[in-house]
């Protein structure tokens, strides 16, 4: 299942960092660990992260 997790969310780098108040947004794969990913992620408020959580994109 790490190839459809890797092709689902690679395009949503683009589009969670272009978002309102998304203040930084990394997709990490371990090099040692193939298929373990760690996604870091900051926004201005807690608010603005739950807005980011109804959208289509990420809710799809």
């Amino acid at each position: 299942m790490e190839d459809d997790l890797r092709k689902a969310t690679l395009p949503l780098v683009a589009q969670v960092r272009n978002e309102p108040h998304n203040l930084i947004y990394f997709l990490h794969e371990d090099r040692t660990a193939p298929g373990h990913f760690i996604f870091y992620e900051i926004f201005a408020t807690e608010a603005d992260f739950q807005a980011r959580n109804a959208t289509p994109h990420v809710q799809a």
